[in-house]
């Protein structure tokens, strides 16, 4: 009896194919409508895909078949530990302290579940379709990855300034670099259960997408890259050692030697060929690129974000913080240890963010179903012989997913919409494959619908209500762009009105994590409109813990004159964020107007035991010193006054010293001390306060001049001279007179 051949790729249904190639190349294509982050206008394009997909699949009746397949999603333990996340996920809006966010972040998280219950529609009707993803994801990966060698030809020849501005069709380079590497199991796919062409397109997309992540130097992949390669390696190592399984062998020597071909062509062009000295961050061998690792300033910061967010966990561990609410509540704790508005507005970790949001339920949940797609091939892997159909289905979901977790681990694909249908792709097709024992081939509908137009229309609204929310949340990255723009260009080139009523009400925190109020608050105070900017201020709670909105309405209250409802928001500001001298410099300014100079002096001694190496502190501090008799330095200063004054330059330099002590970073007083050292012969010390003055501050040309002469009293007339001429040059008489007198013979 011949054997029954399965349908080939090229006997799917066309609408079905057309639904597939709609979710892989929308979310990346679509362009972002000239807003601040393409990820809004990407959302919404795929929950509207979602509409379309949806009503398509179970809207006709002949298609209703589609609806007991798709129960059994929910009746797959990956469908049921993805639908327990959404749940929980939910039931964390009452944790919330902004609902809005929370509205906002689960619509694109019921969005993507929604792309991966629709693709497991499709999948359950054919196992072919599963090819049909690789081969375009391959392709795709090529085409990424020669975006890559083609700019990194301009970083070369000059005609691009950075590797970081490699982007594409991306946001930014590590978008690119992600989408390169999770897109990289769908090659491995083809060359290890595929033949003739489709195995070629395997091995080359594979060498090219691991040659461009080698350009990229984007660190989480080069570890990644290793993770994938020993799990490859332990697979085919199982089957052969196991059940005596060569097949594998030889593709996996292929990738290995694919993979070496690709570091040593990349190591080789980087030192040889990539101009030297350029882009010194990225543009460096694979090596001493990971070894940065443990030196790198951003590492830190990212393993204290992660402390932080244990934090929040200890604090919420059932429910969390709410859904999209890290960015909010981790303030109360990254204010503490920051001196400016520059936060990690991600976590730099989805599965300890989404912890942090959902509670303890929602984090497992979560990582179960990460870890339920893995168990799923591992268990076909250790299978006995003849269990290969299950392992080939089984294997683009797996690597796939521990490709994604690379990401989740070290980044934040959860907000990246091009990454994100990547997600859906691989546990849709982990859900489908995960307990299969047959193919099913396109399954012809059955008259009588099994979903009622109840329930349809439900889902419907559903979706048509998060396509309303991301469809707000890109308005509003629009008019965050212009204000951003203005900002860069330090203009104002609308009026507060155009924001104060085109910006919608979702969301009320900008895509930085910061609150929107503060954009309409800054042109209103550029207009002058101090009451409504302190009304709109006042009105806004969307971040507590974020002392913008404080800082915002101290600056309106002192334009109005009130200074003690000034004091009191700057107050709030310093209690809450102690490191942000901007606020603190503000704040002694209002205290003293108050006629509270002791407690300004008080403030700014405080803010500088915690921030020691600020210059504008101690510059300030030392202005109070000059005019108050409230701090013991005031003695010291009036002291050295008179013996300067006096020409008693030998005492002078005790208070001098003892001022330089306490205020090291206060430029005037290394000049007047240089004045001291030089009439008492110290020629040498003199010299270096005044290069230590001129090292952090403009040039004091009186200083210039002063060098000059202890110069030539140490018998070095070529540099006197040379500072005697650049003190002349620029206007100082001094300088002049001692240039003629001492420097015209040298001519």
């Amino acid at each position: 009896m011949m054997k029954q051949k399965s349908p080939s790729i090229f006997e799917l249904k066309t609408s079905y194919i057309l639904i597939v190639l709609g979710y892989i190349f929308i979310p990346v294509f679509t362009p972002n409508f000239h807003t601040l982050d393409s990820s809004g206008s990407k959302f919404l394009a795929l929950s509207l895909l979602n509409l379309f997909s949806f009503s398509y699949l179970f809207s006709r009746s002949k298609n209703s078949q589609t609806a007991g397949i798709s129960f059994d999603f929910f009746r797959k333990p990956i469908g049921i530990a993805y639908a327990l996340f959404i749940l929980i996920s939910l039931i964390s809006f009452f944790n919330a302290t902004n609902l809005n966010e929370s509205i906002l972040y689960f619509s694109k998280i019921i969005t993507v579940f929604t792309a991966c219950f629709l693709l497991f529609v499709v999948l359950s009707a054919n196992i072919n379709y599963l090819q049909l993803i690789a081969l375009t994801l391959s392709f795709l990966l090529i085409y990424d990855a020669f975006f890559v060698f083609y700019k990194i030809t301009d970083f070369i020849f000059g005609d691009l300034e950075a590797i970081s501005d490699i982007t594409s069709v991306y946001s930014n380079k590590n978008i690119l670099a992600s989408a390169l590497f999770v897109k990289l199991p769908a090659a491995l796919w083809l060359m290890f259960f595929t033949k003739g062409w489709m195995k070629r397109v395997g091995y080359f997309a594979a060498f090219v997408a691991m040659l461009a992540t080698f350009i990229l130097s984007t660190r989480s992949f080069y570890l990644g890259l290793v993770g994938i390669s020993l799990a490859l390696s332990g697979f085919v190592a199982i089957r052969y050692l196991v059940f005596k399984q060569k097949e594998h062998l030889q593709t996996l020597g292929y990738f290995a030697g694919l993979l070496i071909l690709a570091f040593v062509i990349y190591s080789v062009s980087q030192k040889n060929v990539f101009p030297e000295g350029k882009e010194q961050v990225l543009n460096k061998g694979v090596v001493t690129r990971l070894s940065t690792a443990m030196v790198n300033p951003s590492d830190n910061m990212r393993i204290d974000s992660w402390s932080r967010s244990f934090k929040l966990i200890a604090e919420h561990p059932l429910l969390g913080v709410g859904t999209g609410n890290w960015k909010i509540n981790v303030l109360k704790y990254e204010n503490q240890v920051l001196d400016d508005y520059t936060y990690m507005y991600k976590n730099h970790n989805d599965f300890i963010e989404v912890t942090a949001e959902t509670g303890l339920i929602g984090g497992t949940a979560y990582l179960a179903i990460f870890l339920l797609v893995l168990i799923s091939f591992i268990r076909a892997v250790f299978s006995k012989a003849g269990k290969e159909e299950r392992i080939k289905l089984l294997f683009l979901p797996a690597f796939g997913i521990l490709a994604y977790s690379v990401d989740a681990f070290f980044n934040f694909p959860a907000n990246r919409p091009e990454i994100q249908i990547l997600f859906a792709l691989y546990v849709s097709a982990g859900a489908v494959f995960s307990i299969r024992k047959t193919d099913r081939p396109d399954k012809k509908i059955p008259t009588q619908p099994i979903l009622s137009w109840l329930s349809w229309s439900t889902v419907v609204l559903l979706i048509a209500s998060s396509s309303y929310i991301l469809f707000l949340n890109t308005k509003s990255l629009h008019y965050q762009r212009l204000v951003k723009e203005d900002l860069n260009n330090n203009e104002f080139t609308h009026e507060a009105s155009f924001f104060v009523s085109n910006y919608p009400s979702i969301p009320n925190i900008n895509c930085v994590g910061g609150p929107i109020v503060i954009d309409k608050a800054r042109y209103l105070y550029h207009e002058k409109r101090y009451q409504e900017a302190i009304d709109i201020l006042l009105a806004d709670s969307s971040s507590p813990w974020d002392t913008r909105r404080e800082y915002q309405m101290g600056l309106n209250f002192a334009e109005l004159g009130n200074n003690k409802r000034a004091i009191a928001a700057l107050s709030t500001v310093h209690r809450n964020k102690p490191l942000f001298s901007k606020g603190t410099l503000f704040l002694s300014t209002l205290l003293v107007k108050d006629g509270r100079k002791e407690d300004a002096l008080l403030l700014l001694d405080s803010a500088i035991n915690r921030s020691p190496e600020n210059v504008a502190l101690q510059e300030k501090i030392f202005e109070f010193i000059k005019v108050t008799e409230i701090n013991p330095i005031t003695k010291d200063y009036h002291q050295a006054t008179k013996y300067f004054f006096d020409k008693k330059y030998a005492e002078t330099l005790l208070p001098l010293n003892n001022m330089i002590e306490k205020y090291p970073l206060v430029l005037d007083l290394y000049v007047y001390r240089a004045y001291c050292l030089f009439y008492t012969g110290n020629f040498g010390s003199s010299i270096q306060d005044i290069n230590m003055s001129l090292d952090k501050d403009s040039i004091n040309y009186n200083s210039i001049n002063l060098r000059g002469q202890c110069n030539r009293k140490l018998g070095q007339l070529e540099l006197a001279c040379a500072d005697f001429k650049m003190a002349m040059e620029n206007g100082n008489e001094d300088g002049a007179l001692n240039y003629q007198k001492y420097c015209k013979k040298l001519k």
